[in-house]
């Protein structure tokens, strides 16, 4: 059986990289630096979303941790489309669709597939908040519609104490107001969740 420490070494590149890139934002034009961070949280949350699935996928298989413990399943998959049929159809009075946020939709997708107190769903709901929080703001720069910028302003809110019409997604990834700033924050929380994910 596969561990799962190639999911949190491709993760810990891909963070490597965009830090790499956050280093140099400061040669920028603020404008331009803004314009950069909202990539770089774009970036982050499809990755973070994309490891999260491979997880799960490789956990519905029976792969282990990277500290070697085995997962508690109640039926393993041979196979990635087995484990996503499963996911899918299994115990389903009709075929389900697969979404990967909020964490919610996570537990919903494996509820007959994955013990509910597994570690990798339980390690999910600490970091919820977390996760949600990039979520508003990856779909307040991606969407802009009603219920993205609703929820974005709960970010402002956690921030800023108020509502401020003028915070951009860029100028609160980059606000000085948090120290490291706040892109830079989701980039080293994210690596961290992930370790914390697998038991790296």
């Amino acid at each position: 059986m596969t561990k799962l420490k190639a999911d949190y070494l491709e993760l810990d590149s891909e963070i490597d990289k965009l830090i790499d890139l956050l280093s140099q934002i400061d040669s920028l034009q603020p404008r331009f630096a803004k314009l950069v961070a909202e990539i770089l949280l774009l970036r982050l949350f499809s990755s973070l979303e994309e490891i999260i699935v491979s997880v799960a996928i490789k956990i519905g298989c029976g792969s282990l941790y990277i500290d070697g413990s085995m997962p508690i399943l109640f039926v393993q998959s041979k196979s990635r489309q087995g484990a996503i049929d499963n996911m899918t159809k299994y115990r389903r009075k009709k075929p389900r669709y697969l979404r990967w946020s909020p964490i919610k939709e996570i537990r919903k997708n494996v509820e007959y597939v994955i013990d509910p107190d597994e570690h990798f769903l339980k390690e999910l709901d600490i970091y919820n908040s977390f996760i949600e929080e990039m979520r508003w703001v990856r779909n307040r720069i991606a969407h802009n519609n009603t219920t993205a910028r609703a929820n974005y302003r709960k970010a402002i809110l956690r921030y800023y104490g108020g509502y401020v019409n003028s915070v951009t997604p860029g100028t609160l990834l980059l606000s000085p107001k948090q120290n490291p700033v706040l892109i830079e924050q989701y980039l080293r929380k994210s690596r961290i969740l992930v370790k914390t994910l697998v038991k790296g």
